[in-house]
Parts: C-alpha cells; sequence; structure tokens
C-alpha cells in the first residue's frame, strides 16, 4: 500500500498518478542486492 497526502484532481487516470509516484520512491520494487546495500549502509553509518 502506498500512502501519499497528495490529492489527485483527475481521479479517471488516478491509478497512473500513483504508479508514477511509487516508481519514484527509493524503497519501491527492491530486490536482494538493493536491500543488502541499504542494510550494509546502515550498519556502517548507522
Amino acid at each position: 500500500m502506498h500512502e501519499t497526502d497528495e490529492e489527485i484532481d483527475d481521479l479517471y487516470d488516478a491509478r497512473d498518478v500513483v504508479m508514477k509516484r511509487m516508481v519514484k520512491d527509493k524503497y519501491f520494487n527492491m530486490d536482494d542486492k538493493k536491500w543488502y546495500d541499504l542494510v550494509q549502509d546502515g550498519v556502517k553509518h548507522g
């Protein structure tokens, strides 16, 4: 589920608008390599 506080003016294209916003999210569609890199960065700098 993807949450947003922004209003969508044209609800006819709401699905497309939300999908475009989700793709911009760096955690969207994360694979094992990206997850491993994220955890390693957190361990080193966290």
